[in-house]
């Protein structure tokens, strides 16, 4: 059971052991719980030990009946610590790119954003415009100061002009969803006041209709074509 912090979280071995629960209800097997961290600060600062925890409160009970409250450890997958950055620089690139992120995430720059960039440069166009542009929406929601602007700056700076002809910040998938949904409410406003217009034209036609006036005059006043109009008259 894998559960991801990128912050301090009191309430962790409380919220595992409701997971833990959980799976059980659906099948009793092992289940191994795992934090994989890479918060602001280099060390997780709450005990991984479900008693640890409870000590605290009721140290007495732990020592006269630990043996019988419910207990389990939680192992720590720390992003932050050196030895771990050794190991990432040795993973596959995708794995590599990914795990480089989440350690530089809170420290993140443009330099960052740099050596992002040039190790992308070595995946096929697709996953590196899925990775890459994943990646930057990260930086910029976690690092609002590093704007997409900059980091396009860098981009043309960093990728080799023979390369730059399929940049990798150009149309990312949330590019491409926010494109699609201005572009069908622009034309989904554009449709409803067409529609609103044209159903007005025919109430003031119907109404000239009704006084007897000439077709081309309605046609003229209204913008309705001469078949619309005779059709309304019928």
């Amino acid at each position: 059971m894998l559960e991801h912090k990128s912050w301090r979280d009191a309430k962790l071995m409380v919220q595992l052991l409701e997971y833990q629960t959980a799976a059980y209800r659906k099948q009793m097997i092992p289940i191994l719980p795992i934090l994989i961290y890479h918060g602001r600060e280099s060390k997780w600062p709450y005990n991984l030990e479900f008693h640890q925890n409870l000590a605290s409160d009721s140290p007495e009970m732990i020592d006269m009946f630990g043996r019988q409250v419910l207990n389990f450890i939680v192992r720590c997958v720390n992003l932050r610590r050196p030895q771990v950055q050794r190991q990432i620089m040795e993973r596959k690139l995708e794995t590599k790119l990914i795990l480089y992120i989440f350690d530089r995430i809170w420290d993140a720059d443009l330099k960052t954003v740099a050596e992002l960039l040039r190790m992308g440069q070595e995946l096929d166009d697709t996953r590196r415009k899925v990775l890459i542009g994943k990646a930057v929406d990260y930086i910029c929601r976690v690092r609002p100061e590093i704007t997409r602007e900059k980091i396009m700056e860098v981009e043309r700076a960093v990728i080799p002009q023979e390369v730059f002809t399929s940049p990798f910040l150009e149309g990312t998938l949330e590019d491409k969803m926010q494109e699609g949904l201005e572009q069908g409410l622009q034309q989904g406003l554009e449709q409803g006041l067409q529609r609103g217009a044209e159903q007005k034209a025919r109430k003031v036609a119907r109404m000239m209709l009704q006084n007897n006036e000439p077709i081309d005059k309605i046609c003229s006043y209204t913008g309705l074509s001469s078949g619309t109009v005779r059709e309304l008259s019928r």
